[in-house]
């Protein structure tokens, strides 16, 4: 069972779910389903087997984490064009996690990704997406763990977020974020 992760301001509700049928976005539902396809019999695809052809449609809000080296930390392999835009950067590329969040809230975008990892999970998210930003889009977001071929340690992360409006309503603000693990999907 997955515990509350993250702290103050924004207590994030964990929920562990067994299906895919949480996502509400039709096209976080096709990316997920796009990622089983690459699973093709194993625990977790890996970060080649994703191609960009093959996902046409998601390009300009779908996001590519690789695990640092160095910091232990994570940085964007990859990030979509409305991405960028809504991080105002031309380039999120080599860009580590750490820097595209304030001090005080990094660490529940941190715990997110770590459960991501940790579990292997699948991460969904739904409701304000960028609250740990300050910004107010309301949506989903979908992280998808990808393993290193040899070892099958997550290595990677395929992801996407997707809204479709934004809002000032209080009651829209919330998150619920949704873990589910990578073994109990078929």
């Amino acid at each position: 069972m997955y515990e509350f992760l993250g702290a103050e301001p924004e207590p994030p509700i964990i929920r562990s779910e067994t299906s895919l049928k949480i996502i509400q976005e039709p096209r976080l539902q096709r990316l997920a389903l796009y990622w089983q396809a690459l699973r093709n019999g194993r625990r977790l695809p890996a970060v080649s087997d994703v191609d960009p052809v093959d996902i046409p449609w998601a390009l300009s809000r779908v996001f590519l984490l690789e695990a640092a080296d160095v910091d232990g930390g994570w940085r964007v392999r990859l990030a979509g064009a409305e991405i960028e835009r809504g991080f105002q950067r031309s380039s999120l590329k080599g860009v580590p996690i750490a820097e595209l969040f304030e001090p005080e809230t990094y660490p529940q975008v941190r715990n997110r990704v770590d459960a991501c990892v940790r579990g292997p999970a699948v991460m969904y998210m739904h409701g304000r997406i960028y609250r740990a930003a300050n910004r107010m889009p309301v949506g989903g977001r979908l992280q998808l763990p990808l393993a290193d071929p040899v070892t099958g340690a997550v290595t990677g992360i395929l992801g996407m977020s997707d809204w479709s409006r934004s809002t000032d309503d209080q009651a829209q603000d919330r998150l619920e974020v949704y873990a589910i693990p990578v073994d109990v999907l078929t």
